[in-house]
Formats: C-alpha cells, structure tokens, sequence
C-alpha cells in the first residue's frame, strides 16, 4: 500500500509542477504590477510637490491669473518602418488649458483633454487622453484606445498567435524633455494593460512588435532620447525604444541614431512641421534582429501647449 502511495504521489508530480510554476509566475506578474502602480503614483506625487516648490518660487504678479486661457490644437503625423515593413497615418486634436505662468517660455503648466486617431488601412485606432503638466517639462498622461485590425503578416503565425481582431489599450504614461546649452533629453514611460478580443489564447501587437495573453497583457515601455542641437532647426542624437511583456515575458526593442529637422513658420507647403529620421537594429521575441529604417512627419495645423510646439506658438 505505500508502495502504491508513493507511485501515485511521484506520477502526480509532473502534474502539478506546471500548475504551481504558473501560479507562481501569475503571482511574480501581479507583484510587479502593483510596484508599477504604486511608482507612478509616486511620480505623480513628486511632480505634484515639485509644481508647489515652483509656484512658490514666484511672486503674484509673475503667476498672473488673468494668463489663464483655453485654446485647441492640432496635429497630423505620418510614420514609416522599412522592417517590419509599415506606415501609419495619425491625427490628433485636443483642449488645452493653461494653468500658469508664461507658454512662451518654460515655465508654464497645463491641462489637456485630447482625441488621438491612427490608421494604415488594416489597422485602425481611436482613443481619449488627459494631460496634466505641472510644469511644461515633465507630466503625467492617461488614456483608453480602441483598435481593430484585419491583416495576417508574414512573419508571424497567425495560428498561433491572433493578429486580427479588436486589441484595446489602457495607460499611464510619464513624459519629460529638458534641454541645456545644445544638449536636449526627452522620451516617456509607459505602463498599459494590453486586452485582446479574438478567437485564440494569445496575440501579436503590431506596434510594440510583441506577443500577449489575450486575457490581458502589461507592457512597460520607455524611450529615452538624446540629441544634440547643431542649428536652430537641425538635431542629431540616440534614441532607444524598449518594451518589456510582463505577463509573457516578452520584449522588443528598437535603437539608433536619428536625426531631426525643424520647418520654419514660412517654409512653402511644409510650414510649422518636422521630420525625423533614423536607422538601427529591430527585434523582438518574435521578430528576428533586421537592420531598419524608420521616419516621422509632422505637421503642427494648431500648436498646443506641450513644450515641442514652444517654438510654433
């Protein structure tokens, strides 16, 4: 009788191993997601402590409060990769609110409401997001995006991993950009609940080049930039893109040198825009390492109140 109480015990083992492997890695997810969480809201409270420190910094009459003013902008993009082959066309349109100080310089806040649409034909996306920018160089974003898509790439199993089908976003996100002398560092954080609807366990995200659970994937992602400023309108630097699958354990990312040009307020048919461009090594756990070419265009139709538009307000 032990002997056969010892049988069973050691062929339940292969059994259970998984099972007890799973939870624990459901829990490990879970703890990291609660220090996330918990560090973005003390971001929050830091910008928030900080924007006291500066309010006080001022006197009355330099925080004057009849500065205080709505206004609406506007903003069209178009985004390109050579690998994986992609473009996308992106609009967005927002309410800004100054909350003090001077936007012709940096030292300002503000608050924004604003509607962001992208599509490239096959996948398509809508979404809400505020802003709140205690000071002009550094904020916090929240928002929702609903997104449908209707393409197989080649490059992925689509039996395995759903490429079609509605993928929805939510996410916070920290945002910051300073500059000193000719140097200038920008980029973000960004944590997001990633949600796909569609017939399959898990799915393919074709902006972050990730896999996901279709029950709900967390994604942190961040993208320092460094450039330096040769002219007024021309900037050369680095910029690094790296998202990291939490719940998957996944992860891309995208590096390389970039160059940005500014158009100035009366070039002909380009007025108020830029471009950027760049090159570098793309990868992810799916997609191979491919050398790829990437660029951005940009036109400003209204400037709002984000520190990049400083110089078309």
């Amino acid at each position: 009788m032990a002997q056969n109480h010892a049988a069973m015990k050691n062929s339940s083992l292969p059994t259970l191993l998984p099972k007890i492997m799973e939870l624990q890695v459901s829990r490990m997810a879970h703890h990291v997601k609660l220090r996330i969480v918990t560090l973005f809201f003390c971001l929050n409270a830091l910008i928030v402590f900080g924007l006291s420190f500066t309010l006080s910094a001022y006197s009355d009459d330099q925080l004057n409060p009849d500065q205080a003013f709505f206004t609406f902008d506007q903003k069209v993009s178009l985004v390109g990769r050579s690998y994986p082959i992609g473009i996308q066309a992106w609009y967005t349109g927002g309410l800004d609110f100054l909350s003090w100080g001077d936007p012709h310089t940096w030292k300002y806040g503000y608050f924004r409401a604003a509607l962001n649409a992208a599509s490239s034909g096959v996948v398509d996306r809508i979404g809400f997001e505020f802003q709140y920018f205690p000071l002009s160089i550094i904020g916090l974003s929240a928002g929702y995006d609903w997104g449908g898509r209707w393409y197989q790439p080649h490059f992925i199993d689509c039996s395995v991993y759903d490429c079609q089908g509605r993928l929805d976003s939510a996410y916070l996100k920290l945002q910051f950009a300073a500059a000193a002398h000719s140097l200038i560092v920008s980029g973000f954080i960004k944590y997001e609940e990633l949600k796909h609807i569609g017939g399959l366990p898990q799915f393919y995200d074709e902006s972050t080049l990730l896999p996901g659970q279709s029950r709900g994937e967390d994604v942190l992602t961040t993208n320092p930039t460094l450039l330096y400023s040769l002219s007024d309108r021309l900037n050369l630097g680095m910029t690094l893109l790296y998202s990291h699958g939490i719940t998957s354990q996944s992860f891309s990312s995208l590096w390389g040198p970039v160059a940005q040009y500014h158009f100035g307020k009366d070039a002909p048919g380009v007025a108020n825009s830029q471009v950027v461009f760049g090159l570098g090594e793309d990868q992810s756990t799916l997609v191979s390492p491919g050398f790829t070419l990437f660029a951005v265009w940009t036109m400003v139709i209204d400037p709002s109140l984000s520190i990049v538009d400083l110089k078309m307000r």
